[in-house]
């Protein structure tokens, strides 16, 4: 069946790593271009766009990665202390 199949892509573990640290990619990719853009174009445009492209498409995925580990490790350390709060309220 179709919609079971579907189901199951959806709930694999994987899928869900990829789309957590999506968000982040999405966040750190607009920043990065945007400033590329603004600071560098010229030089982007006389070396090579294709390459240029390619190598911001590197650099966002990393930073992507990178903003969503330090979420992580934000996360870890702020829950305990916010339940903490929330408890001696």
């Amino acid at each position: 069946n179709r919609q079971e199949t579907f189901l199951k892509f959806l709930s694999w573990k994987g899928l869900e790593k990829i789309s957590a640290s999506s968000y982040m990619l999405f966040l750190s990719h607009l920043l990065i271009v945007e400033n590329l853009a603004r600071y560098f174009k010229p030089q982007i445009l006389q070396f090579n766009p294709l390459l240029s492209l390619i190598i911001i498409t590197i650099f966002s995925t990393f930073a992507g990665y990178v903003l969503y580990g330090l979420f992580l490790i934000i996360r870890k350390k702020t829950t305990p202390l916010i339940f903490k709060y929330l408890i001696n309220s």
